[in-house]
């Protein structure tokens, strides 16, 4: 309490003024304004930094990823054409062998069948005159020169069709061939026909057909 007008002057001008209470937190009281500033900005800073550096990374990841693909494809594409060039080298070796395979067959057919033609030509007729048992006329041509098939056909026919079996020589038959007619029909064993079904079976093997031989450049002086 001021009691004298001199304690009233030392009160407001002597004294110090009176400071009110600061009621602010102490742990905010402390804070710097400028200094969390300053940290707000290097977090900033840090997590941009970060930010790139993963952005980057991934850039380069997808970069090598399309580099690895395209690599990939190189390389797909480089096999498929090593594929093709093994494909296309091994079709024409094939193609190769099967022509040279098939010319050898066709070369060696005629001759082979000259030289069996007599007895195959006995056989034939021997397997078909039984079954034309009731034909008032039957006529057995071969080829001229097949003296042996002609003397075998006459030995194998059956005992009650000799009267009715003719063998004789048909002009337009090579060696091999057999023709056997009756009243109302007729069946041959030619080796055209033959050498013709062997082709067929050539072909769906895949070899390539070449010109056929013809049976009738194959004379009985070439027949061993």
């Amino acid at each position: 309490m001021i009691e004298t007008v001199e304690d009233l002057i030392y009160d407001d001008f002597d004294n110090p003024p009176e400071v009110p209470a600061d009621d602010t937190p102490e742990s905010q009281r402390d804070a710097d304004p400028a200094s969390d500033l300053a940290f707000d900005l290097d977090a900033l800073r840090q997590e941009a930094y970060a930010a790139g550096l993963r952005d980057g990374a991934v850039e380069r990841s997808q970069e090598r990823l399309a580099a690895s693909a395209r690599t990939v494809g190189l390389v797909m594409e480089r096999l498929t054409a090593v594929r093709r060039d093994i494909d296309d080298a091994a079709s024409a070796t094939a193609e190769s062998i099967a022509s040279v395979v098939f010319a050898v067959l066709l070369q060696a057919f005629p001759a082979t069948y000259a030289r069996s033609g007599s007895a195959e030509v006995a056989h034939f007729s021997k397997r078909i005159l039984p079954l034309l048992r009731f034909e008032p006329d039957i006529l057995v041509q071969v080829a001229c020169g097949e003296l042996p098939a002609a003397e075998q056909i006459r030995a194998d026919v059956p005992t009650d069709l000799r009267r009715r079996v003719r063998v004789e020589v048909g002009d337009d038959l090579q060696p091999g061939d057999v023709r056997i007619s009756w009243q109302d029909g007729q069946t041959r064993r030619t080796g055209a026909s033959l050498q013709a079904h062997v082709i067929d079976l050539l072909r769906e093997l895949g070899l390539t057909s070449e010109a056929p031989v013809s049976i009738a450049a194959v004379s009985n002086s070439d027949v061993m």
